[in-house]
């Protein structure tokens, strides 16, 4: 079995070969790029191997030229393995440096076995050699006769080759015109993918890898490079080339800036303009420290019409300069790596902006925290202080105060209290938002008829009817799910305060992709224009006289129901009572 070496820049396709000739006995040795070539070389001479063209540091066209001028590997039989679209390119690459087999990527696994097969069978064989055979002058005259006939049949032939090449001629322009089309569709693949791959990068080092690897890869040329500017347009920001080795590549990114080719490129208003090179005379502007180049083509990157950098290929593999079509896709990937661009900068001011956010929601919080530590202990305990000493007043002077001075007192004491409940229920609402959700599947059919009978004793002297539907089971934290519940319905008993048969119904029901639960009674209802403020903090429909309370309930219920992911509404009718719907999405709930 032979020892066969891979030459290729994408691991993918040298792991494909690894695996695919290592299956049939052979031994393998891979490398990225003309250098480490040439060292698996020094290490171990192969038998076989296999070319790319277009690689880093060295490309697969002089790392061929300097294996067929070492003696040591002149005879060593090489395949150059590239992509379907540059078939001319590298024929006319073989025949300049002497190669037999060109194998088209990619390519059926039979195809490349019988190709091995080939080519190291063709390096193998020995020309057969030997004596003469006997006889040979008994048969001269035999042999003259036959050269006057074939002379003949070789008039008649050359009349019949004639017109055969003139039919020739036209099916190999033909065929010329189908390679050139179906070069063309593979190299606008090329373009569809790249475009997604610069959509998914997240990062600018990654999108400019990706966009500098396909403008070398869709262009065929042996140098590409990509320029982002900065704010004041030089050094770049961001600059890659791809064919040159890590040291040219340091020494460009410091001049690439103010060359020549940039300004002709951009222009003074940085406009833009495309700058062409297909004669070794024409001058590209390039850096003295980039290699001499024979092709060059360069344009502008822009994005809303603001020039942001610019594209340059140069070298195209193949005797010919940079096509029509070669222009048009260079503008193309320019377009693309802008926009690409140009959302990763969008992408980036976004994620700075929800930083810049989060740090300010964690200041609101830990001022939020401080305000209810103060209003929690410096106003509470004031309020305690007016309470008891009003108490104490009434209690041990009340003969000294006059019955409109006990009415007043008494008055204080109540809004006292009134004061008190208003402080917890917003401290409550505050700390909603920042308790951290521990959710199990809570079973709410005997979850809200515990509810119910935690607050019987607000319907002491009242006849209330509790109706409790069928309730499905929720993911939800317990803690807030009950004083959730416990809001809603303390409401409706509220507001069922003046009916002489109150009746209260807790259902569920479907609605789409949601699971509703309802809180329903008959009580004095709402008028549906006032609907919006129900759940604002303060807001009342009704007098504090008719029913009293602070108008910070109902907040607390819609706040709950916004840290669960869910969502609640209310519908209703003056004097004919309200419903109140809770809807959490279906695929919450616990099975």
């Amino acid at each position: 079995m032979a020892h066969i070496l891979v030459v290729d820049d994408r691991p993918m396709n040298r792991e494909y070969l690894v695996t695919l000739l290592g299956y049939y006995g052979h031994t393998l040795a891979e490398a990225g790029d003309g250098v480490e070539a040439l060292e698996r070389v020094r290490e171990r001479k192969p038998d076989l191997a296999f070319v790319d063209l277009l690689m880093p540091n060295m490309d697969g066209e002089e790392l061929m030229r300097r294996l067929k001028a070492d003696p040591a590997t002149r005879d060593m039989p090489l395949i150059i393995y590239t992509a379907t679209y540059r078939a001319r390119e590298a024929r006319e690459i073989a025949d300049r440096v002497g190669v037999v087999h060109l194998l088209p990527k990619p390519s059926e696994p039979q195809v490349i076995v019988a190709m091995v097969s080939k080519a190291l069978g063709a390096d193998q064989s020995e020309s057969p050699s030997g004596a003469a055979p006997k006889g040979v002058a008994a048969q001269l005259d035999s042999v003259q006769g036959l050269n006057v006939r074939l002379a003949h049949l070789l008039d008649s032939a050359v009349q019949v080759a004639s017109e055969q090449a003139r039919s020739l001629t036209a099916v190999r322009a033909l065929e010329a015109a189908l390679q050139d089309v179906q070069s063309l569709g593979l190299r606008l693949t090329g373009l569809i993918e790249i475009g997604l791959d610069l959509s998914n990068a997240r990062d600018p080092e990654e999108l400019v890898g990706l966009f500098c690897r396909a403008l070398q890869d869709i262009e065929s040329s042996r140098y590409a490079g990509v320029v982002v500017l900065g704010e004041d347009r030089t050094p770049p920001r961001q600059f890659l080339a791809r064919g040159l080795d890590e040291a040219t590549s340091a020494r460009l990114a410091t001049e690439i800036g103010g060359c020549m080719a940039a300004k002709r490129v951009l222009g003074e208003n940085g406009a833009g303009r495309l700058v062409i090179g297909t004669r070794e005379s024409d001058i590209t502007g390039l850096p003295p420290s980039h290699p001499p180049v024979a092709t060059f083509l360069a344009c502008p990157i822009a994005a809303h019409g603001k020039a942001i950098g610019w594209l340059y290929v140069a070298d195209r593999l193949g005797e010919g300069g940079f096509s029509t079509d070669d222009e048009r896709i260079a503008m193309t990937l320019g377009a693309q790596f802008a926009l690409a661009w140009d959302s990763l900068r969008v992408s980036g001011e976004l994620e700075r902006l929800v930083a810049q956010r989060t740090r300010q929601l964690e200041l609101s919080n830990t001022e939020l925290e401080a305000f209810s530590y103060s209003v929690s202990h410096d106003l509470s305990a004031p309020l305690r202080a007016i309470d008891g000493f009003t108490r104490i007043v009434l209690e041990d002077h009340s003969d000294a105060l006059t019955p409109d001075g006990q009415r007043q007192l008494q008055r204080v004491r109540e809004q006292t209290a009134k004061m008190a409940t208003m402080i917890d229920e917003l401290l409550s609402l505050a700390r909603v938002d920042r308790i951290e959700l521990k959710l199990s599947p809570v079973k709410l059919g005997e979850f809200v008829r515990n509810c119910i009978r935690e607050i019987v004793p607000e319907t002491a002297g009242r006849e209330v009817e509790w109706i409790v539907g069928e309730l499905p089971t929720w993911n939800a934290d317990p803690i807030l799910l009950k004083q959730l519940f416990v809001n809603l319905l303390s409401n409706a008993l509220k507001f069922t305060g003046r009916q002489a048969a109150p009746r209260i119904e807790i259902g569920a029901e479907r609605r789409g992709a949601e699971e509703v639960v309802f809180v329903r009674d008959n009580g004095a209802g709402f008028d549906m224009a006032y609907a919006p403020k129900l759940f604002g903090m303060f807001k009342r429909l009704h007098s504090q006289q008719e029913y009293p309370g602070t108008g910070i309930g109902l907040a607390i219920v819609r706040r709950i129901a916004t840290h669960h992911g869910a969502r609640v509404w209310a519908e209703g009718e003056p004097d004919r009572g309200a419903t109140f719907f809770i809807a959490f999405p279906a695929a919450s709930p616990a099975a």
